[in-house]
């Protein structure tokens, strides 16, 4: 797992929240890999005006940033089918994508 950001959605996704979460996955999964531990499936950062979560795509992550007026239930879905659309779409690349990784 790289930790690079495949895809971002969301109003004003900056490289700064992006570096955050790709640092706090790939921190996460290490400690998971030395604890022989499950593996981070969702990541979800809130402060007072946002959410950011985040999901993983053939060692990649996906990461979608809304305003916390949305319900978080919902971008969790939201997300889910992201990540499924592009499980799809990505299909016939996972090996290039997961030797890349």
């Amino acid at each position: 797992m790289s930790g690079e950001i495949l895809a971002k959605e969301g109003v004003e996704c900056t490289s700064t929240i992006t570096d955050v979460v790709s640092s706090i996955w790939t921190e996460y999964n290490e400690i998971g890999d030395i604890l022989k531990e499950e593996k981070l499936n969702y990541l979800i950062i809130e402060n007072e005006e946002d959410y950011v979560i985040a999901t993983h795509l053939y060692g990649y992550i996906i990461t979608i940033k809304a305003n916390t007026s949305n319900n978080l239930g919902m971008l969790k879905i939201h997300l889910e089918s992201v990540a499924k659309f592009l499980h799809e779409k990505f299909a016939d690349f996972k090996n290039i994508l997961t030797e890349r990784a």
